[in-house]
């Protein structure tokens, strides 16, 4: 464990506090999910932009979230990002459909 300090504003501090008491939390362990959470945010967004700029496959997308390749495409969906298949890819995607029925 690190033990750092961060600078926040009053109207910050406060609003943790608040939600901590709401919760029935203490203000650590409110500052430490919304960091968590922050970083799986951000996270996420760097690979939307790595994916929209074709930098990074969708596989590799997927492994770095540690999610499957199909929970990855319905991310993408969901963020409006569509990638070109290839007529291999085509091909392979409708061999398994049909393999489906």
């Amino acid at each position: 464990m690190v033990i750092t300090s961060i600078k926040l504003t009053k109207e910050q501090f406060e609003k943790i506090k608040n939600l901590a008491e709401e919760l029935g939390l203490d203000v650590e362990e409110v500052i430490n999910f919304v960091i968590n959470e922050g970083m799986k945010g951000l996270k996420l967004k760097i690979i939307l932009d790595l994916l929209r700029k074709k930098r990074i496959t969708v596989w590799k997308a997927a492994e770095i979230l540690g999610i499957s390749f199909r929970e990855m495409e319905d991310i993408m969906k969901e963020h409006g990002i569509h990638y070109p298949l290839s007529m291999e890819e085509i091909s392979m995607e409708l061999k398994e459909i049909e393999g489906g029925k």
